[in-house]
């Protein structure tokens, strides 16, 4: 079952909009559902945010998870609405692309080929939920090849997943430049995805989307 937010919900989404590659964008505020009981305190949102994380280039938005409307924003509009490569915050898409074309299923667990990784938890056998959970690289990687790069084309334009465009290494391309990929999203669409996605909006099975939402 779909965990869907309440009325009361936000979506919030972070990136920094500095030139800098995906090793630099970071999450300013943790988690990309924030549950909120009450008003939202902007001063203490403000004063979470890592200033260093991209200067005034920063964006970090809330989304009302029923209505779209705009909760919260720290940073320009322009910064907003820029396309940046989605890095690791693509994991869920293509969670959702493996799991819908069969190239995985929720049971699957994937061998490590033993090749040096750059981060030590990832040198090992993995499973669906962990990787999805510790942004293991190279299973969506390796998924990405598996599902194939027009099963990619034909599923980030359905989702209405920024500029639809998959050129480039299929394992890489969602990492932009430094990966030779052409794939942007603007922090404000991952916010609207990341909303319909919360309230079953997107064309995407069931069981698919509640793995995501729930894992």
């Amino acid at each position: 079952m779909i965990r869907r937010p309440s009325s009361a919900a936000v979506l919030a989404l972070t990136a920094a909009l500095a030139a800098a590659g995906c090793s630099k964008i970071e999450t300013a505020v943790k988690g990309a559902a924030a549950r909120a009981a009450g008003p939202i305190d902007k001063a203490a949102l403000d004063a979470a945010i890592d200033k260093n994380l991209g200067g005034p280039d920063t964006c970090v938005i809330m989304l009302d998870a029923r209505s779209g409307a705009e909760a919260y924003r720290y940073g320009s509009n322009v910064a907003c609405a820029r396309e940046l490569p989605p890095c690791s915050t693509f994991n869920i898409p293509a969670t959702l692309i493996a799991l819908d074309s069969g190239a995985a299923t929720p049971a699957s667990v994937f061998k490590w080929d033993h090749k040096p990784q750059a981060v030590s938890a990832w040198e090992r056998d993995t499973d669906m939920s962990t990787a999805f959970k510790q942004s293991v690289a190279w299973v969506f990687q390796n998924l990405a090849v598996t599902a194939g790069a027009s099963a990619y084309e034909t599923r980030l334009k359905a989702f209405g997943y920024g500029n639809h465009l998959a050129q480039g290494p299929i394992g890489a391309f969602w990492q932009g430049p430094q990966g030779g990929g052409e794939r942007a999203i603007s922090p404000r669409g991952q916010a609207e995805f990341l909303r319909r996605l919360y309230n079953g909006r997107l064309p995407a099975k069931p069981e698919s989307t509640a793995f995501v939402t729930t894992a």
